[in-house]
């Protein structure tokens, strides 16, 4: 089946909630640098209800939770961003991109853990003191988190435990939750810079995309 790597971009501050276009900010930075070939499909995630819907991202509040789902991308684009392969002999033509998802709302969501990351929920978010239950045990849409609660914006945070095995190690605050957060499905063409921290090179897309946030991003990856 092959090995395959998924890297996420998250707030370093996972307790903020993001401006309303931040909908329309990362497809525009997508489009910039040729990551998106046609619109996004959208889901309404409200009480986990990940139902498909049709709207402008421009007129599109995110609420308790939208999400934009890219297509496949192949060929240059994906080098540009990505850097060289972990692959010897990859042409940059044979390259790709398996999908890439975005999700935006006040509700907080658990990071899922992987063979690498290992994340327990100690206490879930609470309003008013009162434990909240979790409306959703894993996303079925995106797969890009486990546990979301419907919150409200002065929700207490959950209290996360977060463990990396096999010498993994992150650059920056990660706490394991998160309201918004972009991942980039790399599939079997691994990024090279997968290895080690596991920075993207590009430090000019990344900048884009903190802007497009409007905050500082910590990345994390998987490999699995």
């Amino acid at each position: 089946m092959g090995v395959e790597y998924r890297h996420y971009f998250v707030p370093a501050d996972p307790t903020i909630i993001p401006a309303q276009d931040i909908l329309v900010k990362i497809d525009s930075v997508l489009k910039k640098w040729g990551l998106k070939e046609s619109e996004p499909a959208i889901f309404d995630l409200t009480n986990g209800q990940n139902s498909e819907i049709e709207g402008e991202l421009d007129n599109l509040e995110f609420n308790h939770g939208i999400a934009l789902e890219y297509d496949s991308i192949e060929g240059s684009a994906v080098s540009k961003v990505a850097g060289p392969s972990y692959h010897k002999n990859i042409q940059d033509a044979d390259r790709y991109i398996q999908g890439i998802g975005f999700i935006a709302g006040i509700d907080y969501r658990i990071h899922p853990s992987g063979e690498t990351t290992y994340i327990t929920v100690v206490s879930p978010p609470k309003d008013n003191g009162v434990e909240l239950e979790a409306h959703c045990d894993c996303d079925e849409v995106l797969f890009m988190h486990d546990n979301a609660y419907t919150c409200q914006p002065n929700t207490t945070p959950p209290e996360v435990d977060v463990e990396f095995y096999e010498g993994k190690k992150v650059e920056g605050p990660f706490h394991g939750f998160w309201r918004c957060a972009l991942r980039i499905d790399f599939g079997k063409d691994l990024p090279k810079f997968c290895e080690g921290q596991g920075l993207m090179e590009n430090k000019e897309f990344v900048n884009d995309l903190e802007q497009a946030f409007g905050c500082k991003l910590v990345q994390i990856g998987e490999i699995g």
